[in-house]
């Protein structure tokens, strides 16, 4: 039986095998964990595209089959061991059936309430100034006086280009009568530098219309809407998205304010005062309290109260970028927006018996395994990985092959349509004009807009643009080339550097050394330990192969 099928999926499904109490035939035991037919027909129906077994019948069945008994023994021995009653493991289990709970509470008095129809969301979309790409153009000043300047010039009938191609100190557009080149939308605005508050007013404006003069980095603009289109499907979709989730905290704010009303939630004045005046110089996850400080409340709710100790304990497990300021605005609203939220929803979720629920209760069984096998493979894999500098550098020495970068050509490059385009491009490009302001304006390569033209085209493209690839391996570097005839229109380029394949150095590659050491020795360590548990528990496995076959024959109709 081929186990190897278990490393991939255990990964994939996060062991969600065992989930729900089914009636059927068992087709396996190990000890007193039984495993039936639905259960592995279910494990076989969940497991990713990526990880399905090549076989087919009964083996199909059968690694499959084993994979799950895996999953059992090391269930069985992270049991055995105790890990279950480990402090680490409890405090882990506890926050996920928090997080669980909340879950559930958010999705039947938040979610399961807003019900935005498809047609609605269109309807808004469409009346929303985000539905609009615009064309736009500009001209930019030093100061807000210049800028109040050109808007009367505006209103007294001169024309925008003659103004822009005069006043604009922006040259490079300046010189195209202040047009800018891609037409901008809610996804690409901040590539012009645009905050969105700024992108809010001028997307108010129409076709013709002029606004300003607004601050902008650094100086003072003026902007026209030249054109606009439609925006691509994409925009609706994010446009419903933030559209629902505007709604949702709409929706959890009016929640909140019920359950803080329901549960008599205060705060406790003086033990804000005595915590900042505790934490007064420090980031709070530094902050070292005993244990009758860390238990001073900083909230009272009926039934219960939030302390010190839940406050540092939240803030350590904030991302750096989250983390608010530790006075008292910021620590009153941490305290209400999310520790009083999250201990009101468990307290809501828990009267109202949301744990009992089958699906919770299945999810209960089927995530405690998961842990426990986690928690196993930590103390029987993670303690053993050696990754140090030595053993990356000899795994490092021993497989070079896996840290040779591919040959590249380093070019420039033009694509137009047609031969006479190519050759007027080509033309422009001799008598001076900088090769990259016309591959961003003309080109149809994609992204040469942002890159001038630039390109690393490396050896296995070489298949994609044979043309291209094969002239330019020809070509001296800094000679200009082309019109290029190649499948995908006329092509001119530059070369400005050819670099052949060679090994990464050490120093560059020792994140991707560092990966596949440890993906190697993760699954070498992860073998000898289902070895092992095989050996040690082969008493224990009962195989009922009579039922697989009559499971067989069930989903083949026979």
């Amino acid at each position: 039986m081929a186990r190897s099928l278990f490393l991939g999926v255990w990964a994939a499904l996060q062991l969600s095998c065992g989930g729900t109490e089914q009636p059927g035939s068992v087709v396996a035991k190990v000890e007193d964990v039984e495993i039936t037919a639905e259960e592995l027909l279910r494990f076989k129906a969940e497991t990713p595209a990526l990880y399905r077994s090549e076989k087919t019948g009964l083996e199909e069945l059968d690694e499959y089959l084993g994979s799950m008994i895996d999953m059992n023994l090391m269930y069985l021995a992270a049991r055995s061991q105790g890990l279950d009653q480990a402090p680490e493991f409890l405090a882990r289990w506890e926050n996920e059936r928090k997080r669980k709970l909340v879950a559930a509470f958010l999705q039947k008095h938040i979610q399961e309430k807003l019900d935005i129809a498809p047609q609605e969301l269109q309807q808004r979309f469409k009346e929303t100034k985000w539905s609009r790409m615009l064309k736009l153009a500009h001209i930019r000043v030093n100061t807000e006086e210049e800028g109040r300047q050109v808007v009367a010039e505006l209103a007294q009938g001169r024309a925008f280009e003659e103004l822009a191609r005069e006043r604009s100190i922006y040259r490079k557009t300046a010189v195209k009568g202040g047009l800018l080149e891609p037409y901008f939308g809610r996804g690409n605005i901040d590539e012009l530098g645009m905050p969105l508050e700024l992108a809010e007013e001028v997307f108010e404006l129409k076709i013709g219309e002029y606004g300003g003069p607004f601050p902008f980095l650094g100086g003072y603009e003026v902007f026209k809407v030249m054109d606009e289109r439609s925006a691509p499907a994409g925009y609706a979709v994010v446009f419903a998205q933030t559209t629902f989730l505007d709604a949702f905290n709409t929706q959890r704010q009016k929640v909140l304010a019920e359950l803080k009303q329901k549960y008599a939630g205060q705060p406790n004045l003086d033990g804000l005062r005595f915590f900042l005046a505790r934490a007064e110089g420090s980031r709070g996850d530094t902050l070292r309290l005993d244990e009758a400080e860390g238990g001073t409340a900083l909230y009272h709710y009926n039934g219960g109260q939030l302390t010190i100790s839940d406050f540092v304990t939240a803030y350590k497990q904030l991302p750096p970028k989250r983390q608010i300021p530790l006075d008292s605005s910021g620590v009153a609203r941490f305290v209400e927006d999310h520790l009083l939220a999250e201990a009101l929803m468990l307290r809501t979720a828990s009267d109202e018996g949301l744990e009992q629920d089958s699906t919770m209760a299945a999810w209960v069984k089927a995530r405690k395994r998961s842990l426990l096998i986690e928690a196993l493979k930590d103390r029987e894999v993670g303690t053993r990985l050696d990754l140090g500098e030595a053993a990356l550098l000899q795994y490092y020495q021993d497989h070079q092959e896996r840290f040779t970068l591919p040959g590249e050509i380093q070019m420039v490059e033009i694509l137009s349509k047609t031969e006479t385009e190519a050759e007027a491009l080509r033309l422009r490009i001799r008598r001076g004009e900088r090769f990259e302001d016309l591959a961003r304006r003309y080109s149809l390569r994609a992204g040469a807009n942002r890159t001038g033209g630039g390109w690393r085209m490396r050896t296995y493209e070489q298949q994609r643009h044979p043309e291209l690839y094969e002239a330019a391996d020809r070509a001296e570097p800094g000679s200009l080339q082309g019109p290029l005839k190649t499948g995908e229109g006329y092509s001119v380029f530059r070369v400005l550097a050819k670099h052949p394949a060679r090994t990464q150095p050490f120093e560059q590659a020792r994140d991707r050394v560092k990966y596949w050491l440890r993906q190697e020795e993760e699954k070498r360590l992860i073998e000898e330990l289902l070895a092992r548990l095989r050996e040690q528990y082969r008493p224990a496995i009962v195989l009922y192969n009579d039922r697989l076959s009559k499971m067989l024959d069930a989903e083949a109709g026979t």
